[in-house]
């Protein structure tokens, strides 16, 4: 035996070497600014309330109670919890086993009977030589790392989500109210036209014209108001209230949120604000362990089993065990290089993640640049349509000008009134996504 004992603690002395590379964050080469976009980093992102920014308090309250109640965000939560088992399982207790059995029997033998019983305590202790739970460690560390941006990840796309529904809803309100304002419209031109017949200034075909076209508008508002139910019953999804409840407390009209300011700091701030990218940061550091954790598979490993008896003859035993791996270190070898290629897949991945989000936020500082010009213009006419309107049926009152020209300038009216409310819902979706691309309000939580 004393060969055996001088052999595992040379090997104790040779070893507690950690093997595998260790983890160093890769250098990405980030933009030095965004097109268009200003020099001034951003400060604590991830707890800024954008949303607020819209001045809508009924939006403020709905987003105060999803972001504690959303079903995907305690998703995430909850596989925070199983990765935070997993990095307490490789802890220092994971190098110690041990257990107790306690047996009893009852034997016959030549009608004599006896009874024997015993019990055993036995124990073992696994030294980490070449680090492979130490690695372990490591790597569940990261990963526990990794699930909590995870949350961070899934509360902005919860509240991108929410907030682009109270918009659509806003929006499809607007075009409900504008849709109601034309079949008045269209009801007192139908009258007119109809008085006008009477005394032989108009043409039955003229009747049947304003007749058809105000049918058209009311065949078009269920639809508008189908839409506003519909995006009211997805903020009771994601709020996890009673649609009902949810239709009452956005029946009362309401503009379309209209954005503030904005900025989207630098490319770099990226790495540091976006949660997707941290992840997959803390990923990559996770899979660069795993290549440790093989590696050390691959070496010899020493443990101290110890074993104590009691029964008839009470016993113990005490001892090193010495495991070299020999038959299959072929596919431990293999193992090894899984683990390699899979750290190249995350550092590609992460890296990815950055040139990705740097084009997420260059694309919509676009749309929200390109909409905020589309709605300066539709403003201005919106307002010329309804002068227009105005004259035309002041004209057609008069008997000055034909039908044709009131029935035009409702069109006209009503189309830049419906393009007008869509280019605000797309501006406000536009700057929502901005936010979002620019990693900001995952960290922050409701308003007490």
């Amino acid at each position: 035996m004393k060969p055996f004992f001088v052999m595992a603690l040379a090997l104790v002395a040779s070893g507690c070497a950690v093997v595998g590379p260790d983890y160093k964050a890769p250098d990405l080469a980030a933009p030095a600014g965004f097109v268009g976009g200003g020099t001034t980093p951003l400060q604590d992102a991830a707890l800024e309330k954008w949303w607020t920014k819209f001045n809508d308090p009924i939006l403020n309250t709905l987003v105060d109670e999803g972001l504690s109640k959303n079903l995907n965000i305690k998703i995430a939560l909850a596989r925070i919890e199983a990765a935070r088992a997993t990095a307490e399982r490789f802890g220092p207790a994971s190098q110690v086993a041990g257990d107790v059995s306690v047996n009893a029997e009852l034997q016959n033998v030549g009608g004599v009977r006896t009874e024997r019983s015993s019990a055993q305590v036995g124990a073992a202790f696994v030294f980490d030589l070449f680090g492979e739970t130490a690695r372990r460690r490591e790597a569940a560390g990261a990963a526990l790392d990794a699930a909590e941006f995870d949350v961070g990840t899934a509360r902005l796309a919860y509240l991108s989500e929410l907030v682009s529904a109270y918009v659509r809803l806003r929006y499809f309100q607007t075009a409900a109210s504008l849709t109601r304002q034309t079949i008045a419209s269209r009801e007192a031109t139908l009258n007119v036209t109809r008085d006008r017949r009477g005394i032989g200034e108009a043409t039955q075909l003229d009747v049947a014209r304003a007749s058809s076209l105000l049918a058209a508008e009311r065949a078009a508002l269920p639809l508008f108001e189908a839409e506003v139910q519909m995006n009211a019953f997805r903020i009771a999804t994601l709020i996890d209230h009673p649609a009902d409840t949810v239709l009452r407390r956005t029946a009362s009209f309401g503009k379309i949120p209209s954005p503030g300011t904005t900025d989207a700091g630098l490319p770099a701030d990226l790495l540091r604000n976006r949660p997707d990218i941290r992840a997959a940061e803390r990923r990559l550091a996770a899979a660069t362990a795993a290549i440790g954790v093989r590696e050390a598979q691959l070496y010899p490993s020493l443990r101290v089993n110890g074993s104590v008896t009691a029964a008839s003859t009470n016993a113990w035993s005490f001892g090193p065990a010495v495991v070299l791996p020999l038959t299959d270190r072929p596919g431990l070898g293999a193992e090894k290089r899984v683990a390699e290629a899979a750290a190249q897949e995350a550092e590609l991945s992460y890296r990815a993640s950055l040139i990705s989000a740097v084009e997420d936020v260059q694309v919509a500082m676009v749309q929200t640049d390109t909409r905020q010009r589309q709605v300066t213009a539709l403003v201005a006419a919106t307002s010329s349509a309804q002068s227009a309107m105005s004259l035309a049926t002041q004209s057609f009152e008069a008997g000055l000008v034909p039908l044709d020209a009131v029935l035009d300038a409702e069109r006209t009216r009503l189309e830049n009134g419906l393009e007008l409310a869509l280019g605000q819902a797309e501006l406000a979706q536009a700057w929502v996504r901005q936010q979002v691309a620019t990693g900001k309000g995952w960290a922050a939580r409701p308003t007490d």
